[in-house]
């Protein structure tokens, strides 16, 4: 949302638990922090053990309404989609590995060639 990562519903127990972040007020549980912080707090939620997952905004509100000029359902929100997706096994950022705290981590790939 903007500059600015939010964790909204059960994410946002796991943001005020872990990240130590303070809940917004509203209805639904949801806390959040700069996009200038998004590289530390996802480094300490994957040395955690758990799984970071970010979504962006993909478009404008200029672009949603050409999209909404060619449709037949009107769209409200702009499209927000998933970026980046880090794991234990997947940091590669040198700025985040020192989180880890020198835990060996593994990451397999299989590939199926086809014979001749």
């Amino acid at each position: 949302m903007g500059k600015f990562y939010e964790m909204f519903e059960m994410d946002a127990h796991v943001g005020h638990d872990i990240l130590g972040l303070e809940y917004m007020k509203g209805e639904q549980p949801h806390c959040g922090f700069p996009e200038k912080n998004y590289e530390n707090q996802a480094a300490k939620l994957v040395a955690a053990g758990l799984r970071v997952v970010a979504i962006e905004q993909t478009e404008t509100p200029e672009m949603l309404a050409e999209r909404n000029r060619h449709a037949k359902v009107k769209e409200k929100v702009v499209r927000r989609e998933v970026v980046q997706v880090l794991t234990c096994g997947t940091v590669v950022d040198p700025d985040m590995l020192h989180f880890r705290q020198q835990r060996t981590s593994w990451l397999l790939c299989l590939c199926e060639m086809a014979s001749e």
